[in-house]
Order: C-alpha cells, then sequence, then structure tokens
C-alpha cells in the first residue's frame, strides 16, 4: 500500500512537473481530496536539504503551501534557499492568517484550495517585495542593506541567468 501511493505520488509530480509542499498530513490529504495529487508533508516546518534533494528528483516546481501565520511565513522564508539550491522553482501559496489547506477546504470547498494553489506567487518576488522598500533608492542606508539581503536571497539561485534575471528586477527596485 505505501509503495503503490508513493508510486502514483511521484508520478503525479513527474506528470505535472510540481509538486504542493504543506506541513502536515491534514493539509496534504486536504490537497488530494481537492484534486492535488503531488502533495507532500515535511511533518513539521523544518525542510531539510535531503528533503528538498528528494523533490528535486521528481518536480521542477515547488507550491509552498505553509499556514497563513507568522510561524508559516519564517518556515517558508527558511526553506526557501534550501528549494533554490536545488534548482527547484518556488512559489507561495496564500492563507489568510490563521487558516491553512486543510482548513480552507473545510470552510471553502475544494475548488478554494485549488484556485489558492493555481494563484501561488513566485516566493523570490514576493521576497524581493518584503526585502527591498519602495522608497529604497532614496535613502543610501536602506538601499544598501536591502542590496545585502537581495544578495542573500538570490545567492542560493544556481542558474546564471535565472540569478541575473531577478538581479535585475531588484536592482531597478533598488534605483
Amino acid at each position: 500500500e505505501t509503495l503503490a501511493s508513493a508510486s502514483s505520488l511521484e508520478k503525479a509530480m513527474r506528470e505535472s512537473g510540481k509538486v504542493f509542499l504543506v506541513e502536515g498530513y491534514f493539509d496534504q490529504l486536504a490537497a488530494v481530496a481537492s484534486g492535488i495529487e503531488a502533495a507532500v508533508a515535511s511533518m513539521g516546518t523544518a525542510l531539510t536539504p535531503e528533503q528538498a534533494k528528494l523533490l528535486a528528483r521528481h518536480a521542477e516546481e515547488v507550491v509552498m503551501g505553509y499556514d497563513g501565520d507568522a510561524a508559516g511565513e519564517s518556515a517558508a522564508r527558511r526553506a526557501l534557499p534550501i528549494l533554490l539550491a536545488e534548482g527547484l522553482a518556488v512559489r507561495r501559496a496564500r492563507f489568510a492568517e490563521g487558516e491553512d489547506p486543510d482548513s480552507l477546504r473545510l470552510a471553502k470547498g475544494e475548488k478554494a484550495l485549488a484556485e489558492a494553489v493555481a494563484a501561488a506567487e513566485d516566493l523570490i518576488l514576493v521576497e524581493l517585495d518584503r526585502l527591498v522598500p519602495p522608497d529604497a533608492h532614496r535613502n543610501p542606508h536602506v538601499r544598501a542593506r536591502a542590496a545585502k539581503e537581495v544578495t542573500t536571497l538570490l545567492a542560493p539561485v544556481k542558474d546564471t541567468i535565472l540569478r541575473y534575471s531577478y538581479g535585475r528586477i531588484a536592482a531597478e527596485r533598488l534605483g
């Protein structure tokens, strides 16, 4: 039974090129009930490099479905460089404060969860928005601090063209 379910999960990841990464079993079950077969649970918020390597074997993109609270945001930020280091594209599904994939499905139905996953944003762009304040170009100290944080954010991106492209976006925002 376990081998069959692992095999179908791997097949779903390979066919879609994507995996929906959630914190626990209930969120994983909610995803599968919503038609998202390529869903895995990291069982907590501490994603390991070994887990990221496993995901990269079967998918090219990870959609993070961590909880919509401060802990979930923090966990997503900690997991981002680990996933980027494996060459994975990373998007983040958004949930309201105190909401997670399971509670969204229970409150608003399977379609709402599938729509949240489909609308997931590029997490590097989300982080650039957070790290670079709109007025950064006016304040040299803010600009320098933001540039250092952006450099750290982009360091794990192995693909030079991709890193350059994100760097250009950051440079435009930094003025």
